[in-house]
């Protein structure tokens, strides 16, 4: 007689075999490459979490940005400032998707109760450019009393300096040749973000602490990192030219992906 033959697998193989798995992929995990653990989002304490193009200094490591997009922390409300043009702006949002963020100049959260920006933000040679929606508000310093009640929009008497005698105008281009501008010893523009006559009329109903914390949207180019996230990877520069970094290395076809396989999936 034929007696049927049963597979049996004893406890403590089956356990044993579980210990091995574990400390397979446990091995795995902490193999990663060095450079895509250093890569990992950070952030400030506060607002959005920061990754490539930009890098956090102190907190990650300049390989994982590019340096026209280096940012640091403001210790006091754990927020990532932007240096541009002699100022500090605030970065308040991160779109990654549309590669745009809006800032509020930092003399907002330093002096809310009357901020006074004092340098022109100038993008020249920077990977930045300001959104289309936004108009431009002057902030005219130290003007003589001569000038015409239209320039006066914004007096700007809670200023400790003054002798600058600060007031604000919205779109100084349409004061056309105001012979009294020359008469002002500093201009700074402004931009804040409006779009459409219904916002634009808004905007000039707020005080002037509100328009600058209102703020303005910028927008960059730089390379793009979808394909190495979507891969498993996170986007970082090997002299200042871009590279996919992978967990179990770089990669400089700009992907983890092996034969259309996500090295994620791979191991799960």
């Amino acid at each position: 007689m034929i007696h049927p033959s049963f597979c049996y697998t004893s406890p403590d193989k089956i356990f044993v075999t579980s210990i091995f798995y574990f400390i397979l992929l446990a091995t795995q995990s902490f193999s990663l490459d060095p450079k895509f653990k250093a890569c990992e989002p950070k952030s400030c304490g506060k607002g959005p979490e920061i990754s490539f193009p930009f890098y956090l200094s102190g907190k990650q490591e300049s390989f994982c940005g590019y340096p026209s997009f280096e940012l640091s922390c403001n210790d006091k409300q754990e927020l990532p400032l932007l240096g541009i043009s002699g100022e500090d702006y605030v970065i308040k949002n991160i779109s990654y998707l549309t590669r745009s963020l809006q800032v509020v100049n930092s003399r907002v959260f330093r002096d809310p109760s009357c901020p006074s920006p004092m340098h022109n933000l100038t993008l020249h040679r920077t990977p930045f450019s300001v959104s289309p929606s936004h108009i431009n508000f002057s902030i005219l310093y130290n003007c003589s009393d001569h000038l015409s009640e239209d320039l006066k929009t914004y007096p700007l008497i809670c200023s400790g300096n003054t002798n600058l005698r600060p007031c604000g105008v919205f779109q100084r281009e349409v004061l056309g040749n105001e012979r009294n501008l020359a008469s002002c010893q500093k201009q700074v523009d402004v931009p804040v973000s409006a779009s459409g006559n219904s916002d634009v009329d808004l905007v000039s109903r707020m005080s002037y602490v509100e328009i600058l914390k209102r703020g303005f949207v910028l927008n960059w180019n730089a390379h793009s990192c979808f394909r190495c996230n979507s891969s498993g990877g996170r986007c970082g520069t090997v002299d200042k030219e871009f590279i996919c970094l992978c967990p179990d290395g770089p990669n400089i076809h700009g992907t983890c992906r092996n034969e259309g396989i996500n090295w994620r999936v791979k191991i799960a």
